[in-house]
């Protein structure tokens, strides 16, 4: 609808292009699933980890349903859209996606369509996680990855009664990684079972290995 192809109020930072992807990310806006309820009372260090995500990811997603409702209200006349906004009516109009939606975490694509196409198998991800406890984690659902690993080192020193300082993690880059642990060999090809390459990460009788968008643990 023409409606949704403009948004003017006399300056040309606050107007959405006819060729903007307004009517394509408030469409995906409207179908994002809800997120289930969770609590930080927590003994395990990655599950508190969770809660904090879903925290994240609901902040997050009220920014963007608040921002993208003016929007639409300015497309309909209904609203003026504030300074403020001029970043995100930036990014519909040249399918980027704006800085302030991205506060709570880092960058993961660089169009905002394909940004929020993938916000919903995210939010699934992370509910998913809040009902059981996976074997594998895809790092690339997390708002802030850097805390899961620290929540995993954390979780790894109670278990063995180590100082959280006192553990690192050593990275290598293979394109075939044979693991041999507790009698069990799994072999793993990088190239063909996914495109990235697998990074290893090895400590006493722990064994990670994840590529750059899943994470597993051998116990």
């Amino acid at each position: 609808p023409e409606l949704f192809t403009r948004v003017t109020i006399g300056t040309q930072n606050l107007t959405l292009t006819p060729d903007s992807v307004f009517p394509i990310v408030w469409a995906s806006v409207q179908k994002l699933p809800k997120l289930p309820d969770t609590h930080k009372n927590h003994v395990s260090p990655v599950d508190t980890f969770v809660h904090f995500e879903v925290e994240g990811y609901k902040r997050l997603l009220e920014k963007v349903q608040s921002d993208m409702g003016v929007v639409q209200r300015a497309s309909k006349g209904e609203a003026v859209p504030p300074q403020t906004l001029q970043g995100v009516i930036q990014g519909l109009n040249y399918d980027q996606v704006p800085k302030a939606w991205l506060s709570l975490t880092f960058p993961s694509c660089i169009c905002l369509t394909q940004w929020i196409k993938d916000l919903p198998t995210k939010l699934q991800t992370i509910s998913s996680y809040v009902l059981e406890r996976p074997g594998v984690y895809n790092v690339a659902s997390f708002l802030r990855p850097d805390r899961f690993f620290e929540a995993v080192k954390h979780q790894y020193a109670r278990k063995h009664f180590k100082e959280v300082d006192s553990i690192h993690l050593e990275i290598q880059v293979r394109k075939y990684c044979f693991i041999i642990h507790k009698y069990i060999v799994i072999c793993y090809n990088c190239l063909t079972a996914w495109p990235q390459y697998f990074y290893l990460f090895k400590k006493e009788n722990w064994i990670w290995c994840f590529s750059f968008q899943f994470f597993k643990i051998f116990i």
